[in-house]
Order: structure tokens, then sequence, then C-alpha cells
């Protein structure tokens, strides 16, 4: 089993991890590990998702802040960065 601490390896983070601090997404961090978690299985299955896949698999998550267009595109940057 994954967990949010263990996606790191190394000194080196996460594609999604580094696309979500590129991009700015989080906020107050109430969703972050969720939607981390939720981009990370996201990948694993399909690793280039179509829009409507994002965001079938990220609406169940609220964002308290309303980053959704961030968290759609830091997901597809990290898709983009493992083709």
């Amino acid at each position: 089993m994954r967990t949010i601490e263990g996606l790191a390896e190394g000194d080196r983070l996460h594609l999604i991890q580094a696309a979500w601090l590129e991009l700015g997404v989080p906020q107050c961090g109430y969703c972050q590990s969720g939607k981390i978690m939720l981009a990370v299985a996201l990948l694993d299955t399909t690793p280039q998702p179509s829009a409507e896949d994002i965001h079938a698999a990220t609406v169940g998550n609220l964002c308290r802040w309303g980053t959704y267009g961030r968290i759609r595109a830091a997901i597809e940057r990290a898709a983009e960065a493992r083709a």
C-alpha cells in the first residue's frame, strides 16, 4: 500500500508532488493528501488521462479553496512528464 509519505524516492519528489508545487496547487492542506493520492492512483491506472478521466477521478474529493483548475493542470503536467 502506498502512502503520501512514501511517494518521494529519496530526495526526488514523485512527479505529481513536483507538479503540485510547480503550479502552486496547495492552499490550506485540507484536501491535499487525498487529492495527491487520487492523482497517483489515476496515473497508475491511466498514464495519459483525458480531461474527462481527470474530472471523474477528482470530483468526489472537495477542495475548500476551489483549486480544481490547478489540480487538473498538475495531473496533466505529471502525465506529460511521465511520457
